[in-house]
């Protein structure tokens, strides 16, 4: 059984063309700021192009739905439909195409397709993708079936990271598989096709469940039409063991329902011994086994096995750098995720060689850099110099006077705030106790005290975490620092505010024009209203009432860092002072021993427009917590280098 024909999928065994495909946009084609280059290839239901983006100066994929023997585009570029006939079938693959983006948009991992934004224009819908570079996995597999043992167990453990990351969203993907696997730059891998993915309903009860399969790659419940057998999580186990399975058997498994009336399948452990961990291939055939009850249940799981089995026989003591500067993959897993290390050559020696001599890292200003596939994205914002304080009439005294700063070295900034996700993953790892009491903004009438895991609204797990103290912001940085062995910290507020304003030396990212907040901030607007007894000076509304996930596409600036203003307020490093006066003119941070309040910046959700401006300083007690105040870290660039992972738009 193969996938269902009216079930277009999201990158699905693209056809590789040479030359023009007639139904497509031509090149020089404008998609509001995208502009079309060439077609890179095109299949049953869509043409991926190459697309130049002009607002942020890079390449991008674009995905656009147009399935062969429905539709066609003829004098203009207005999708036809074929037949009236084939309208309802159209409709309801456009529906699941953007349904597609819809679920991938939250998702924001290394080793997982990035969708920026879903277009609906022409009478179809475009899909604004990461321009992935290299080959897919079965192509790999044709070309070289042999892989090293360190490269695959580091393959697995990046590829368990990005399913992770799907499954704590909820998602299922149902169709992994070597095909559905990118390897971006030969070695990392990147989940792609979602025509099959469906996300569990919240309330944990399982929903039916068509039978969309693979054939050596699904697992025996995904072959039921009858929604008698629930897929979970263990379902996308089952096809990573079966992927794996391939790689160091070089022969595909059988077919899962064959399997159920007889298991003929050699295990991995016989056919790989000779080059693999034993322990390791036990884990495949652990993954691949037929009853739901004997899989591993979590990617998590099969993760936490891997790290207690270790590499070569041996157990990590923390978390190294998740690097890619060569070809050859090195890999360990600990603490739950995936870390790679590339090496060419000598390049492990140079590495070490560099921060033994105390070298700082030389990376472009506006590259992303993550020390490990959990840990937050950084980018890097070059030196310089700006004005620091408030700049007009309506600055407070504590804004005052204006004065010049010099940040004089690079360093590195989260480019989204800490989600809920990470610091969870803080929590747990590091038995983090909150000083015996984890309330947030307690009040003694209070039925239920608030706290970061819950604040008093509903959130993701990929949104930023809030109720966290200055405390608690920085034991955070600390543990970071520990597992990556880079320097995380929190920004002085001089840093913070050369962050945000990037450059600008206007009050706000909207400027005099407080009607467009929304297009910059998640500020308290018509969304946040509804929700709330709030009231809103301006009747701009971004979707969001409370704290939002943070998106590639929305309110970055030109240093590429998103939600600088509003979402969630941001503790930076410093005690409060009464104003500039004496203020450090080298970036560095106020501190003292006998700090009574230390400041938080940026303005959140729940913040009137008119009270958010980029020098504007707040400040409480360094053990109080706030719904609305989170997290956003510094990196210094001054230990061994990491991954260069892509580079932001705008420098």
């Amino acid at each position: 059984m193969t996938n269902e024909p009216n079930a277009p999928s999201f990158f699905e065994e693209t056809e590789q063309r040479e030359g023009h495909d007639a139904r497509a946009l031509s090149s020089g084609y404008r998609l509001n700021e995208f502009e079309i280059q060439n077609v890179i290839g095109s299949g049953s239901f869509a043409i991926v192009y190459k697309a130049f983006d002009h607002s942020l100066n890079q390449f991008r994929a674009i995905k656009e739905f147009l399935p062969r023997g429905l539709a066609g585009r003829f004098d203009n570029n207005t999708i036809t439909i074929l037949s009236k006939k084939d309208e309802s079938a159209y409709t309801t693959g456009l529906t699941g195409f953007i349904d597609e983006a819809r679920l991938l948009a939250g998702i924001n991992h290394p080793s997982v397709v990035r969708v920026y934004r879903c277009i609906e224009a022409n009478r179809t819908a475009y899909m604004v993708m990461d321009l992935c570079e290299g080959e897919t996995l079965s192509q790999r597999i044709d070309r070289d079936p042999v892989f090293d043992p360190q490269w695959m167990q580091a393959f697995l453990c990046s590829l368990l990271g990005g399913v992770e990351a799907l499954h704590a969203a909820r998602i299922l993907h149902r169709d992994i598989k070597p095909s559905n696997i990118f390897l971006a730059n030969g070695s990392r891998p990147i989940l792609i096709d979602f025509g099959s993915a469906r996300q569990l309903a919240e309330n944990d009860v399982q929903r039916p469940m068509t039978a969309i399969v693979t054939y050596n790659y699904s697992a025996p419940e995904q072959w039921d039409s009858t929604g008698q057998f629930a897929q979970g999580p263990y379902s996308d186990i089952y096809s990573i063991g079966a992927t794996c399975y391939e790689m160091v058997a070089q022969r595909k498994p059988g077919s899962s329902n064959t399997r159920l009336l007889r298991d003929l399948l050699i295990p991995a452990v016989d056919l790989g011994k000779s080059k693999y961990p034993a322990k390791f291939l036990a884990s495949i055939d652990k993954a691949l086994k037929i009853p739901v009850k004997d899989r591993y249940q979590t990617a998590r799981e099969w993760l936490a096995d891997l790290q207690a089995n270790g590499t070569n026989g041996s157990t990590p003591s923390s978390w190294k750098s998740w690097a890619v500067i060569g070809i050859v993959a090195v890999a360990v897993c600990a603490s739950g995720a995936a870390i790679f290390f590339a090496v060419r050559g000598n390049a492990a020696k140079e590495v070490a060689a560099h921060a033994k001599a105390g070298m700082t890292e030389s990376i472009a200003p506006g590259t992303l850099i993550r020390d490990c596939p959990t840990c937050p994205e950084m980018v890097v914002v070059d030196k310089g110099s700006f004005q620091q304080g408030g700049n007009s009439n309506a600055a407070d005294r504590d804004e005052l006077p204006r004065h010049a700063v010099k940040i004089a070295t690079a360093f590195a900034v989260s480019r989204f705030e800490v989600t809920l996700f990470q610091f969870t993953e803080f929590v747990n790892a590091s038995g983090y106790n909150f000083g015996g009491d984890a309330s947030c903004n307690k009040k003694k009438s209070a039925v239920e005290d608030k706290t970061w895991k819950s604040p008093g609204f509903p959130q993701r797990e990929d949104e930023p975490v809030v109720c966290t103290s200055w405390f608690d912001a920085n034991a955070y940085a600390q543990w970071m620092s520990k597992v990556t062995g880079k320097r995380y910290r929190l920004l002085s507020e001089s840093e913070w505010e050369y962050m945000a304003r990037a450059g600008s030396d206007a009050l706000t990212p909207w400027g005099t024009e407080e009607s467009k907040s929304c297009e910059h901030a998640n500020l308290a607007d018509e969304a946040f209203v509804k929700r709330t007894e709030a009231k809103v000076a301006y009747k701009c509304n971004d979707q969001s009432a409370f704290t939002a996930a943070g998106s590639t596409s929305l309110r970055q600036n030109r240093f590429g860092i998103h939600d600088a203003i509003g979402n969630v307020a941001e503790w930076v490093a410093d005690c409060l002072t009464d104003d500039y006066a004496g203020a450090p003119i080298d970036g560095s941070a106020v501190n003292s021993a006998t700090c009574q309040k230390r400041v938080y910046r940026g303005g959140a959700f729940n913040y009137n427009v008119a009270d958010v401006r980029f020098a504007r300083r707040e400040s409480i007690a360094p053990a109080e917590r706030r719904p609305f105040i989170g997290i956003r870290l510094g990196r210094e660039l001054d230990a061994p280098a990491t991954a260069v992972v892509e580079t932001s738009g705008k420098k």
